[in-house]
């Protein structure tokens, strides 16, 4: 857990819980713009003192030249208070990635006697555009989200990462990097996820930019390539049923990494499903589909969709999803055996509480250290 956090309450139960499991780390130093800024306020006060020791001026003078020096006074503390607020907003000031992603990097090289030091595991914690974050993968694990989302185009025949002009591709930027971590742990991302019970599979959400039955192509052989260099599924696969198939070679017999392609095109969807189901050599599949609300039922009367689709996303509409509504359409996802996840939804704890109490399973969020901090104090 992180040494500095945002604005949000925690209650006695995380933080009991967070000297069980958290890094023993020191607190930051001050910025130098702090530090600056308090030596200036500091002037400001010698200046005052030195000025009634130096040659006498007229009372009104005196009188004009004190008020002047408080108001600068008054203005740099100011600045100084509207600046911290600003930065305590910001990710990179609640979160170190160095500090708290320590654990994964000495994973790769260490074993077991770290694994209780993992981050608290959050099941229902999702990194919205997390290749948009300051420090990919590493602040989300870091924090002990149990999902992320990556942006990818379709270029020449790979996948690159944010933009169709990004030189970073999926496989070296995400796959790889995830399958080193489920490597070393030979299970789940989190090593605290087998003692609490809690994210033993995370769920890495693909969001297609760009020609989706080009981007599925791509990725379920770069998922199948990553699969046989480690030697074991670290992304889940299915038979023609969509019945995942057992990994017995890892804790639990369940692989670590769930795939969800998300942002297809909706009239691709039956054709993708077909060839998800029948045009693979060995009957398998590595990837699974998201599905949009409000095209559900069409989509579950698709035999080979149902079989391969395990989520239903939605744009938040706080009109059409209010009160009774949004538990509804919780409930009516869960009846077709499926996860349901919002976007665009607004980052207030008001929304984050109305979301978990409906049963909403995924919460996307780009404030990571915000959502933590909410979900920590909340158990979940």
């Amino acid at each position: 857990m992180p040494s500095r956090r945002c604005n949000a309450r925690v209650d006695d139960d995380f933080i009991e819980r967070e000297s069980l499991v958290s890094t023993t780390r020191q607190e930051p130093k001050p910025g130098l713009w702090i530090q600056a800024l308090d030596r200036e306020v500091c002037s400001c006060s010698r200046k005052a003192d030195d000025e009634s020791d130096g040659e006498s001026i007229t009372p009104k003078a005196k009188r004009k030249r004190k008020v002047g020096l408080v108001e600068s006074c008054v203005f740099v503390i100011l600045v100084c208070a509207v600046l911290t607020f600003a930065l305590a907003i910001q990710q990179s000031s609640c979160w170190n990635a160095k500090d708290e992603f320590g654990l994964y990097n000495s994973l790769i090289q260490k074993t077991g006697e770290e694994f209780e030091k993992a981050p608290f595991p959050l099941a229902h914690a999702l990194s919205h555009n997390d290749n948009f974050q300051a420090v990919p993968i590493q602040l989300a694990l870091g924090a002990g989200f149990c999902g992320l989302e990556v942006d990818v185009f379709a270029n020449k025949y790979s996948l690159f990462v944010g933009s169709a002009e990004s030189n970073e591709k999926l496989i070296d930027s995400y796959l790889r990097p995830l399958a080193k971590v489920a490597n070393v742990s030979m299970g789940p991302l989190n090593p605290l996820s087998i003692r609490t019970g809690i994210c033993k599979q995370n769920t890495l959400l693909v969001d297609v930019k760009s020609n989706s039955v080009l981007s599925w192509e791509v990725l379920e052989k770069q998922l199948r390539s990553v699969n046989a260099e480690f030697g074991f599924n670290v992304f889940e696969c299915y038979d023609s049923r969509g019945i995942p198939v057992k990994e017995w070679r890892i804790k639990g017999g369940l692989s670590p990494i769930k795939v969800i392609i998300t942002g297809v095109d909706l009239d691709k969807v039956p054709l993708l499903a077909e060839r998800m189901v029948k045009d693979t050599a060995d009957g398998l599949h590595c990837q699974t589909l998201d599905g949009r609300w409000g095209d559900t039922i069409a989509i579950t009367n698709d035999e080979n969709a149902r079989r391969v689709q395990s989520m239903i996303s939605a744009r938040w509409d706080p009109v059409r999803f209010n009160g009774d509504a949004l538990k509804n359409t919780v409930h009516l996802a869960h009846e077709h055996n499926y996860r349901i996840r919002f976007w665009d939804t607004p980052e207030n704890i008001e929304t984050w509480s109305m979301l978990l109490e409906a049963g909403v399973d995924l919460i996307s969020t780009d404030r990571i250290a915000g959502l933590q901090a909410y979900l920590s104090g909340k158990k979940y």
